[in-house]
């Protein structure tokens, strides 16, 4: 796993929050895209040059999606900083942003999950561990399987 150093919480934060944009502008490209292949069989439309723009985000997206979670270490101090609550807080709506796109890896999607866990407990902040089980309750659901929500 890579891990990133940055200057400060503050500058994690900040990139964390601008991946996580473009994940959400790129996931809304796709969905775009994906819901235009009807047009492209009756319209004269180069399907090359979408074929390309699909490519792209889906790399955009596995890019900021590993950049995100190659700042886990610093945000949680296993770097050179010594841990503090409020990386954990920085990292909760980009790991939010992973879990719910449907176009990061499984891999990415169970990393996410993981780390929400280890921010709620390590950090204190509950609603990290709220998400991440929400998050694996949908998961089931999708799958099929029966859930008991329980608190």
């Amino acid at each position: 796993m890579r891990h990133d150093n940055y200057s400060g919480f503050w500058t994690v934060g900040i990139w964390n929050k601008h991946r996580a944009t473009r994940i959400l502008l790129h996931q809304l490209l796709l969905e775009l895209l994906q819901s235009m292949e009807e047009i492209q069989q009756r319209a004269n439309i180069d399907v090359c040059s979408l074929n390309y723009l699909e490519v792209k985000s889906h790399a955009i997206i596995q890019e900021m999606t590993g950049d995100i979670l190659a700042s886990v270490p610093f945000s949680l101090g296993e770097m050179s900083v010594p841990p503090k609550s409020v990386g954990g807080y920085f990292l909760v709506w980009s790991l939010q942003t992973i879990i719910r796109c449907p176009f990061a890896s499984s891999q990415q999607h169970d990393e996410a999950i993981t780390v929400l866990e280890r921010v709620g407990r390590q950090c204190g902040i509950r609603c990290a561990t709220m998400i991440a089980k929400n998050s694996q309750h949908y998961d089931l659901y999708k799958k099929g399987i029966p859930i008991q929500f329980t608190e």
